[in-house]
């Protein structure tokens, strides 16, 4: 499996976002509190997977192990 190189771009104002890419597929994880993580795997603009994990790892690896399986 790729490893992804993830990075949180500075966003005044915003939400702190994991972004990362694999292949034409764009990642990104976000807090939501409490432990929990949310993470999004899109391509052109289209949401392909998405789904909560109870760490920022745990989400990191679902989002790629997502990208993969597309």
């Amino acid at each position: 499996m790729t490893r992804a190189y993830w990075f949180e771009p500075r966003e005044r104002g915003g939400f702190p976002v994991q972004r990362a890419a694999v292949g034409d597929c764009h990642l990104s994880v976000m807090p939501l509190g409490y432990g929990r993580w949310s993470w999004l795997v899109r391509r052109a603009g289209v949401d392909l997977a998405e789904g909560e994990a109870y760490s920022l790892a745990a989400a990191q690896l679902a989002a790629v192990a997502a990208a993969h399986h597309r």
